[in-house]
């Protein structure tokens, strides 16, 4: 039976791996060939879960969180270095950084630019109201929520003004990623 069955279905296999294609993101493999090049090994990385896996698995240098581990305390270092895309003051970020002994911290894009279509999903959006701030216009649902007195962390630092300039450095971009030193 199971002689019968490889020799059934092993073309329709076969046919299956030969059709698939390897997932290349070019400014990934820059971004992470740059940290092999221009960053000490012994520097330590904060961004989203699933960038810094890769920062790990591809560059060998430290990271504040990681998403194959999980507990109560790394949950909170998540929320705490995802501050980057909310409503905070660079001196809050930077405190943030620098409790994590982070040398440098990435910002992507994708989620600082995330206009996507479920307004209150979107991890910016959750940081919201997870600090207590007005997500959209006005109305009775706002009732509980305050504005903030900064504008978006990583809207802001792409401004190079101070006080951003004071604490952060960029030091790389491209069209996905922003990575900057903490001074």
């Amino acid at each position: 039976i199971g002689f019968s069955m490889w020799k059934d279905f092993f073309p329709d296999v076969m046919a299956e791996l030969s059709d698939l294609q390897e997932f290349y993101d070019s400014d990934t493999v820059e971004l992470m060939s740059w940290i092999k090049r221009q960053t000490p090994d012994a520097a330590v990385f904060a961004g989203s879960m699933q960038l810094m896996g890769t920062v790990k698995l591809c560059t060998g240098r430290t990271v504040t969180t990681h998403p194959l581990y999980s507990d109560r305390d790394l949950r909170k270092r998540t929320e705490e270095i995802y501050q980057v895309y909310s409503r905070r003051s660079a001196e809050d970020i930077y405190m943030i950084l620098m409790s994590y002994k982070a040398d440098y911290f990435i910002i992507e894009e994708g989620i600082c630019n995330d206009m996507g279509p479920v307004k209150g999903c979107r991890v910016k959006d959750l940081l919201d109201v997870a600090n207590g701030h007005i997500l959209y216009g006005e109305g009775d649902s706002d009732a509980n929520y305050a504005f903030s007195l900064y504008g978006r962390f990583c809207h802001e630092i792409k401004l190079d003004y101070s006080p951003y300039v004071n604490y952060f450095t960029r030091v790389y971009w491209n069209r996905s990623y922003r990575v900057y030193r903490v001074n």
